[in-house]
Order: C-alpha cells, then sequence, then structure tokens
C-alpha cells in the first residue's frame, strides 16, 4: 500500500521554522515539543492569539511556561534534528490532518493536536503526551478549546 504525503500549509511550515529558531536561541541539542508549541503560538495571527488568550499576560505566561520569552527567536541561520518526542508531535499532526479526510493539509492547529497526541511514525500508535501537552492544557488550549478557538473543523465521523 502506498503512503500517503501531506502537505503542510504555509502557516504550518512557518511555525516549524519558527519552533527551530526557538530551539536554537534557546541553546537545545535538538528540536523538542515545546519549541513546535512556541512556534505554533508565536506565529498565530494577532485574531488567533485574541480567540486563545484573553489577556496578553496570559500569552507570556505560557510562553515563559515552555522555557522561552514572549518575543519571537531571532533567526539562527544553524541547523537542529528533531527529537523522538518532537517525531511523534509530527506524525500526531498528520494523524489529526487524515483524520479530516482526503486532501487535508497539516496545518498549526494540527501541530497543537499532535503535542497532545503524539504517534509513532509508522503506525500512528498512541504514544503518551508530552509535559508540554500538560503546559498547553493548563493554559486551556487543550484540543476540544484549540479546535475551538482556532476554528478547526472536527474530524470526518465514520458512517456505519
Amino acid at each position: 500500500m502506498a503512503e500517503t504525503q501531506y502537505e503542510f500549509t504555509e502557516d504550518a511550515r512557518l511555525a516549524v521554522f519558527q519552533a527551530r529558531h526557538e530551539a536554537l536561541a534557546l541553546g537545545a541539542a535538538e528540536l523538542l515539543p515545546a519549541h513546535l508549541a512556541l512556534g505554533v503560538i508565536k506565529t498565530l495571527t494577532r485574531f488567533q492569539r485574541a480567540a486563545c488568550f484573553m489577556r496578553p499576560e496570559e500569552f507570556a505566561r505560557l510562553c515563559h511556561a515552555l522555557g522561552a520569552a514572549p518575543e519571537p527567536a531571532p533567526l539562527i541561520p544553524e541547523e537542529i534534528g528533531y527529537s523522538d518526542e518532537a517525531t511523534a508531535v509530527m506524525a500526531g499532526a498528520i494523524h489529526a490532518a487524515a483524520q479530516e479526510g482526503e486532501g487535508a493539509q497539516v496545518s498549526p492547529v494540527h501541530l497543537l493536536l499532535g503535542i497532545h497526541a503524539p504517534c509513532g511514525l509508522e503506525d500512528y500508535a498512541p504514544r503518551p503526551a508530552s509535559r508540554t501537552a500538560t503546559v498547553l492544557a493548563d493554559a486551556g488550549l487543550d484540543p476540544h478549546h484549540v479546535r475551538v478557538f482556532l476554528a478547526w473543523r472536527p474530524p470526518v465521523q465514520p458512517r456505519w
């Protein structure tokens, strides 16, 4: 069976790009789920950010809980590898996009959902969520609220 390739939206590519710079600016040896979360939340539009955070200090508090300042990390021309946990987040994001149906692209919302439900790359089997998922949930960005705040369509339900 041929493996389906998933495209990333421009917003998702930008979030991953920012995540790489967040990791490098923090001196990390590899990209972690927290960096992916930072990349997503720091690239939200002002309307998306307002939907997710009632007050600006909530956004700043979440950034600090994830180990960074609220300002976006500067561009750093270096490479960084992905941790196994970050790879599982990416697989979880692909799995979340696949639940929307054929042709769905991986968006920043899927990246956040992947943090909450990481998967194995080969079988999309669930993996334990990271500390980052707990931090996001504590900040009001659990999977349900991510969908509500960022207007993500629910997965397609099979008709039995």
